[in-house]
This record gives structure tokens, C-alpha cells and sequence, in this order.
């Protein structure tokens, strides 16, 4: 009769469980998907920021110890993009991102997509076109770039 007691409670327990999964599932998702619409609209912010040389937006959406790694793969801190964004003698033409792809891991999300980038600094042109990963965290309520990594794809 002991055993038969043990199995039901644990079949109850199961159930239970099961249960409450279920009923959390909603509310995991929907926090999930406004965090992946917050990761994309930072992400959104991030450009016009640049678009519009606004340095002070931009130094919001990062991490005063971003790392972002250049296509040419060299390193640079928050105080060199911030820089970069605020100066008048730089000037997009094109920027743009598409084949964003959003994974959010409680307070941390990744970014990956395409990016085009085309215009002049200081009078000379550039134009890049590749991919990137962009890690973000939630701080305080808001989401933060940690690290930046922009790669010009391979030739074959």
C-alpha cells in the first residue's frame, strides 16, 4: 500500500509540474519576444545614431567596456566609435543591415545579420559589405552592446 501511495503522490507531483511548464510558457515567450523586439530596436537605434552623428545616442546603447572588432580586425573601445560617429568629416551613404537574427538568453542577447556600409571619411571613400555579431545585456532596463565583431567575407 506504501508503494502504491509513493507512486501516485509522484505521478501527482509529474503532473503538477507539468502544469505549471505550461502555464509559464506564455509568459517565458512573451518575455522573449518584447526582449527581441528591444534587442531590435536598440540594434535600429545603433544606425540612426550614426546616420544622424548622434554621439550621445550611441554612447547610451554601449557598454563603457565594448569591444567592437573592426572588419580589418582591429579592436576598438566606446570612445573611438563614439568619436567616429560624431564627426562631421564622416558621412554614410548607405547603412544599412538585413538577415537580422535575434537569440536572447535571459539578460543577454546575439545579434547576427548582413551588414552595407558605403560613404566618405575625411574625403576618402569606403564601402563595406559582410557580417556581423553584435552581444548585448540588459542593464537597469535597458539593452547594452558588449562586443561588436564585423567581418568582410572571405573570398573563395
Amino acid at each position: 500500500m506504501r508503494a502504491f501511495a509513493e507512486v501516485t503522490e509522484m505521478k501527482c507531483c509529474a503532473a503538477l509540474c507539468l502544469v505549471l511548464q505550461l502555464a509559464a510558457a506564455p509568459v517565458f515567450w512573451w518575455a522573449t519576444a518584447d526582449s527581441t523586439a528591444e534587442v531590435l530596436a536598440a540594434e535600429n537605434a545603433w544606425q540612426k545614431a550614426e546616420l544622424g552623428h548622434d554621439a550621445d545616442a550611441l554612447s547610451r546603447l554601449m557598454a563603457d567596456d565594448v569591444v567592437l572588432t573592426e572588419p580589418d580586425g582591429v579592436p576598438i573601445g566606446k570612445t573611438e566609435e563614439v568619436a567616429f560617429t560624431a564627426d562631421p568629416n564622416t558621412r554614410f551613404d548607405i547603412l544599412e543591415t538585413h538577415g537580422l537574427k535575434v537569440r536572447v538568453h535571459g539578460d543577454t542577447a546575439i545579434v547576427t545579420g548582413a551588414y552595407h556600409e558605403k560613404g566618405t571619411d575625411h574625403g576618402r571613400t569606403f564601402e563595406h559589405q559582410g557580417r556581423f555579431t553584435d552581444t548585448w545585456f540588459r542593464q537597469d532596463g535597458s539593452w547594452r552592446c558588449i562586443a561588436s565583431h564585423s567581418s568582410v567575407p572571405v573570398p573563395d
